[in-house]
């Protein structure tokens, strides 16, 4: 699946939960999440539930600028159902605050135009990327196959 399937897919559902779960899947008022809501979900939707597509429909939920800016220490976090279950706590407030910093840099560079370019992995190679490596490679790999011993 490509990122652009990926992520209608997440946005699809995304809308599912908001529907299914209105007073704890907001868009337009994003609250702290209970810890561990993934295995609520997962629970309520039985065989439905595919763990990839609820994942990325909740780091699409989690990871928005609104949801990450509303994480302040003792916010109370939302079950399912939308009752209050836990609180938000300083450790979660500043790792918000610090992902958000990093969202809005990253943001802010998009907008000038000093994006990153993605690197693509180098692979490892023994023989060098060139032909005459490869084909060295190749010809190690019959000499090796040529030398085996018989056995009797």
């Amino acid at each position: 699946m490509n990122p652009e399937n990926k992520r209608q897919t997440a946005r699809a559902t995304l809308a599912m939960l908001c529907e299914r779960w209105p007073k704890c899947f907001n868009l337009n008022n994003r609250r702290p999440l209970k810890i561990g809501i993934a295995h609520d979900l997962t629970r309520e939707l039985g065989d439905t539930a595919i763990r990839s597509e609820l994942k990325a429909a909740l780091n699409l939920y989690c990871g928005n600028l609104g949801y990450l800016s509303g994480l302040k220490a003792d916010m109370s976090r939302l079950d399912l159902h939308g009752n209050e279950v836990d609180f938000v706590s300083r450790e979660d407030e500043l790792r918000a605050a610090a992902r958000l910093k990093g969202l809005k840099t990253a943001k802010a560079k998009v907008k000038e135009g000093e994006a990153p370019v993605a690197k693509p992995n180098p692979r490892p190679t023994r023989h060098g990327d060139s032909f005459e490596g490869l084909r060295r490679a190749a010809r190690e790999r019959k000499s090796r196959a040529a030398i085996k011993p018989i056995t009797t």
